[in-house]
C-alpha cells in the first residue's frame, strides 16, 4: 500500500481507505477516481470481494469512476463492468480481456539495496487466512534449524526485508513473499 501511495502521490493527493468505504461514502463526489488495490481478495466471490464491487458501485452511482488494479480473478460471478479499468497482476487471472501489470512491489528493488545479506535462519511467512498461518506456524516449529516465524501485517516494509534478506531460504503463503523472496534470490 506505500508503495501504491507514492505512485499515485505522484500524480495527486492520494487518500487512502482500508477495508471498506463506509465512513466516507458520502464523501465520494470530493474524488476524481476511485483505484481499488483487488490483490488477492477477488476470488471464490467472497464477502470482502463483494464490498470492494460494493465501493465501485457506490462511487459509479456519485459520479466517480472506479479502477481495480493489481488483483486476482479466480471463480468470481461479479459484474466487473462496474470498473472503467481493470488490470491482473498475472495472465491467468486476465483471461485476455484486461491488462497484466506486476505488482507495484517489483518496483521496489532500491529497498533492497544495502541491507544485509547473511544466512542466518529459515523464515516462515504467514497467510492472509488463519488457520492456514497456523498450519505454517506448526510446521516451522518442526524443522530442528534456526528459524523466525513474520506476520507479513505486522512488518514495517525496511524491517520485513531484512529479516527476508538474512533470511537462508523463505516458506511463505503470501504472494508478497514470494515476491520478495525472488527479488532477493532465496530459495
Amino acid at each position: 500500500m506505500d508503495a501504491l501511495r507514492e505512485l499515485f502521490g505522484r500524480y495527486g493527493q492520494v487518500h487512502m481507505l482500508r477495508q471498506t468505504l463506509d465512513p466516507v461514502v458520502e464523501t465520494l463526489e470530493r474524488f476524481d477516481l476511485l483505484i481499488v488495490n483487488g490483490e488477492g481478495t477477488m476470488h471464490h466471490d467472497q464477502p470482502a470481494a463483494r464490498s470492494l464491487v460494493m465501493a465501485a458501485q457506490q462511487a459509479k452511482a456519485r459520479g466517480v469512476p472506479a479502477c481495480l488494479i493489481n488483483t486476482v480473478l479466480q471463480s468470481n460471478t461479479f459484474d466487473l463492468s462496474v470498473f472503467e479499468y481493470v488490470s491482473t497482476r498475472e495472465s491467468l487471472s486476465a483471461h485476455g480481456r484486461y491488462d497484466v501489470c506486476a505488482d507495484v512491489c517489483f518496483s521496489q528493488n532500491e529497498l533492497m539495496d544495502g541491507l544485509p545479506l547473511s544466512k542466518d535462519y529459515v523464515l516462515f511467512i504467514d497467510r492472509v487466512v488463519p488457520h492456514r498461518s497456523r498450519e505454517i506456524r506448526d510446521a516451522n516449529r518442526q524443522f530442528k534449524v534456526p528459524k523466525r516465524f513474520a506476520k507479513l501485517n505486522d512488518c514495517k516494509e525496511l524491517i520485513f526485508l531484512e529479516v527476508m534478506r538474512r533470511a537462508s531460504c523463505v516458506v511463505t503463503g503470501r504472494y508478497q513473499g514470494v515476491v520478495f523472496r525472488r527479488m532477493l534470490g532465496k530459495q
